[in-house]
């Protein structure tokens, strides 16, 4: 592999920064620095390129993190309650007006819930396993220091998606028959 050159470099350092500013003030500066990287280095793995733009990801927040709690000193008391509840896969939002709702309006919301989300797993099965039969029978592969076949990696995405539609139905199908415990509606993952 070639080394970019210094122009290049120089090119990818202004779009880091301005990835990182873009990031910093309304976040999506990935959506900068990738494109940047990918027609920068053309000759790299687009594994490398992602890795090296997840790496840049996690340094800016890290950093972004420290300097906020340094700078404003949150109360303890104001975080620590919402860290308890994401740590037990809590949704302070939603749950606070759910709860409030009558236990129909709760098992309807489930089952529609549950019914959209077996239609969108479907449907991205669908689109996924168009890609992977496309690439199955032209037997992609990536281009490097030796050509590796890719096209088996295709077939993750429709696969699990296929298995995310079933674990949908489960759940759809345990909704249908009945409820969980003191008549609470079966919870949704």
């Amino acid at each position: 592999m070639e080394d970019p050159s210094t122009t290049v470099l120089l090119l990818l350092a202004l779009a880091g920064l301005t990835a990182g500013f873009v990031d910093a003030v309304v976040g999506g500066g990935g959506l900068i620095q990738l494109p940047a990287l990918l027609l920068g280095l053309p000759q790299a793995a687009p594994v490398q390129v992602l890795a090296t733009n997840k790496l840049a990801s996690i340094c800016g927040t890290t950093v972004s993190s420290a300097t906020y709690f340094r700078r404003v000193r949150p109360d303890p008391r104001t975080f620590l309650p919402l860290m308890a509840v994401e740590l037990y896969d809590g949704h302070v939002t939603t749950d606070v007006f759910f709860q409030r709702f009558p236990l129909a309006v709760q098992k309807a919301c489930i089952l529609i819930g549950a019914a959209l989300t077996l239609l969108l797993y479907l449907t991205l099965a669908w689109f996924s396993l168009d890609a992977a039969l496309a690439a199955t029978a032209t037997g992609e592969v990536v281009m490097g220091a030796w050509s590796l076949p890719i096209w088996i990696v295709r077939w993750v995405l429709p696969i699990a998606f296929v298995t995310a539609a079933m674990g949908a139905l489960a759940s759809l199908v345990m909704q249908l028959r009945g409820t969980a415990g003191k008549g609470e509606p079966v919870p949704h993952e």
